[in-house]
């Protein structure tokens, strides 16, 4: 087992290398010169080419791209992702501030999704084609097939404007008020979770019908084991493994791509952060928000992997 984490662990090092390059290179490569955004932001139009070029200098992007990349990534490996271009912070502490946001974010659409779909497809499987079945794939199509931009408009118009029982936007950290954090995260995180409480709950469904004529399963039935032992102890765990890789695929995706729902609900978190300084070409903040999506996302598919090994005892890593 700890031959197979460090080699994953070691596998995920080129991994790293080639997207942070990818990133590094279409940023470089993209039309415009964020000099001409930071003099516009300090209010400097009369600075001359020389002053600019000084400038540019400065920052050090007049260097060849290989040459401004190996220099990030040196910084990079002692804890240093940069300073913002436009905004003069340490990208990291833009970092600390925007990640919680999008990682709770994240957690809480996937416990939201879970808890309402593994009870259904459960169900949806053990009486296929009953009343239950129908409702349970119809909301499940309907879930996979609404916008989740539609969705949101659609929350906050009902539950903000029409019946004022939630805030429509803003965001207050966990740290500090618990209640108004929680509160201010509903919407968001019921507009997430729809799509994935839908594949979820088909997965789970489909996982669970197929587990279930297995022979161990009437085996175990013939022995004489209850049938809530027979659902949750045998079927459940092997139906469960095409559902973690499903959250493991997905948790890339809502904690970076959740871009739309945060500029809707006004969330400062990680998306947010990274199509701002996408805008204005703020390489230092860019690369630091693709480096911490890509460690968060392969350290969940690790994760998910060690799973397996826990859920099914035919899979077993060395």
């Amino acid at each position: 087992m700890i031959q197979y984490i460090i080699r994953r662990l070691l596998a995920t090092i080129p991994v790293l290398l080639i997207v942070t390059f990818i990133v590094f290179t279409l940023m470089f490569m993209a039309p415009g010169d964020p000099i001409y955004l930071l003099v516009d932001v300090e209010q400097t139009d009369g600075l001359t080419e020389v002053q600019m070029d000084a400038l540019r200098h400065e920052l050090g992007l007049d260097r060849p791209l290989i040459v401004q990349y190996g220099d990030w990534l040196w910084h990079a490996l002692q804890g240093d992702l940069g300073t913002s271009i436009r905004g003069g912070r340490q990208v990291s502490d833009m970092l600390k501030s925007a990640f919680p946001v999008s990682m709770e974010l994240a957690l809480l659409s996937i416990v939201f999704a879970l808890v309402i779909a593994i009870p259904i497809g459960i169900y949806a499987a053990l009486k296929p084609n009953s009343f239950g079945d129908l409702l349970g794939t119809s909301l499940a199509i309907g879930g996979i097939s609404a916008p989740n931009f539609w969705v949101a408009l659609l929350l906050v118009y009902l539950f903000a404007v029409k019946l004022s029982l939630l805030p429509s936007s803003g965001f207050v950290r966990f740290s500090e008020d618990i209640p108004a954090n929680l509160e201010r995260m509903v919407l968001p995180v019921i507009t997430l979770g729809i799509g994935l409480m839908a594949s979820v709950m088909r997965m789970t469904r489909s996982g669970m019908l197929e587990v279930m004529h297995q022979d161990y399963i009437r085996t175990a039935r013939a022995k004489g084991a209850k049938e809530g032992r027979v659902v949750f102890k045998h079927a459940f765990r092997n139906a469960m493994l095409p559902v973690l890789t499903i959250i493991g695929l997905q948790f890339g995706a809502l904690l970076g791509g959740a871009v739309v729902i945060e500029q809707i609900f006004s969330l400062p978190g990680m998306g947010r952060l990274g199509l701002d300084a996408i805008f204005i070409r703020d390489f230092p903040v860019v690369q630091g928000v693709v480096l911490v999506i890509t460690l968060s996302y392969l350290t969940v598919n690790l994760v998910v992997d060690l799973l397996y090994g826990l859920l099914d005892p035919r899979i077993r890593v060395s």
